[in-house]
C-alpha cells in the first residue's frame, strides 16, 4: 500500500535506474572488501522518534566502517536530533513528500518529482559505495535506489527486496534500534546494538538549564503531544496521572517538552493540575 502513494512514473524510473547497473555489488562479508570502503550514505526519511532509534545504527556503521565518510539523509525536522553526531560527517536534509502526503498535506507530485530526481543525482554523483535504508520502506528504499550507491543495504519486509543487495531479515515486531542495527551489519558480523545517544551543543545545554530545577530530587518529563492523534494519549491521562505522582512524591517537578504547536497543551496541563509545570 506504502508504494502507492507514489506516482507510477516515478517508482517505473526507479526500477529501471535499477536495472542500468553494471557494476557489482561489493562483497561485504569479505573483511578486506570492507575495508577499502570509502563513502557511506544512510537514508531515514521519517520522524525524529524513527531517527532517534536509528543513532545506534549509526555508532556500528563507524565501528564497521571508521575511515569511510558517513552521510546521512534525513528530514529537516529530524536531521536536527543528530547535530553534533560523531558518527555522521554530513547531514543532508530531504523532505520526503510520500511521508508528507502519509501525514495527509497537499503534494503537487509534479514538482516533486523534479525534486526527487534532481537530490538522487546529487547524490549519484557523490559515488558512494554502500548504500543502508534503516526503516525498511519501500519507499525510501526507492530513493536509496536511485541514488546510486554500488553495493544496497535494507530490509524488504515493507517491499523493495529487488532493489537490494543485502535484504536483511527482521521480526516486524521488533524493536527498531535492533532492527536499524540489523541492516547496519549487514554482511558483518553481529554488533550489539549500543543505546541512542545525543549529543547537546552548549546552547542546548543553555535551554535545559534555564528550564530544569537546581538538583532536583525526582525530575519527570513529559511529551503530551504525537504525529498523529490515534498515538495522543487522552489529555485528561495526563492530569489524572500527575495528580496521582504528586500524591506520592510532593517533591515532584514536571517538565513538558514538545514541538511550539504544543504550548496550548502544556498550558492547559498547568491550568488543570495548579502545578508549577
Amino acid at each position: 500500500a506504502a508504494a502507492l502513494e507514489l506516482p507510477a512514473s516515478l517508482a517505473l524510473g526507479v526500477y529501471r535506474n535499477a536495472l542500468r547497473r553494471t557494476a557489482p555489488p561489493l562483497d561485504l562479508t569479505d573483511p578486506a572488501v570492507a575495508a577499502k570502503v570509502e563513502r557511506v550514505l544512510v537514508v531515514r526519511l521519517d520522524a525524529i522518534g524513527g531517527l532517534l532509534l536509528s543513532e545506534p545504527a549509526l555508532a556500528v556503521l563507524r565501528q564497521r566502517f571508521p575511515d569511510a565518510r558517513i552521510d546521512l539523509v534525513a528530514s529537516p525536522v529530524s536531521a536536527e536530533v543528530l547535530q553534533g553526531n560523531p558518527h555522521v560527517d554530513r547531514l543532508i536534509t530531504y523532505k520526503a513528500p510520500w511521508h508528507v502526503a502519509w501525514r495527509g498535506a497537499q503534494v503537487s507530485w509534479s514538482q516533486e518529482t523534479a525534486r526527487f530526481w534532481g537530490v538522487t543525482g546529487a547524490l549519484a554523483a557523490q559515488k558512494y559505495d554502500v548504500g543502508f535504508e534503516l526503516r525498511g520502506d519501500v519507499r525510501d528504499i526507492g530513493f536509496l535506489s536511485a541514488a546510486a550507491p554500488r553495493t544496497l543495504a535494507g530490509s524488504s519486509f515493507r517491499g523493495g527486496g529487488r532493489l537490494l543487495h543485502y535484504d536483511v531479515p527482521i521480526d516486524p515486531d521488533g524493536h527498531q534500534v535492533d532492527m536499524a542495527v540489523a541492516i547496519a551489519s549487514a554482511g558483518g558480523p553481529a554488533i550489539p546494538a549500543p543505546r541512542p545517544h545525543v549529543y547537546p551543543s552548549a546552547d542546548d545545554e543553555a535551554v535545559v538549564d534555564a528550564h530544569v530545577p537546581a538538583n532536583p530530587t525526582c525530575l519527570i518529563g513529559l511529551h503530551l503531544g504525537a504525529g498523529f492523534p490515534s498515538k495522543q494519549l487522552p489529555f485528561g491521562h495526563f492530569v489524572q496521572i500527575i495528580q496521582q505522582i504528586q500524591e506520592l512524591h510532593r517533591d515532584a517537578h514536571f517538565l513538558v517538552v514538545g514541538a511550539a504547536a504544543e504550548r496550548r497543551l502544556a498550558q492547559a496541563l498547568k491550568e488543570a493540575t495548579m502545578l508549577p509545570i
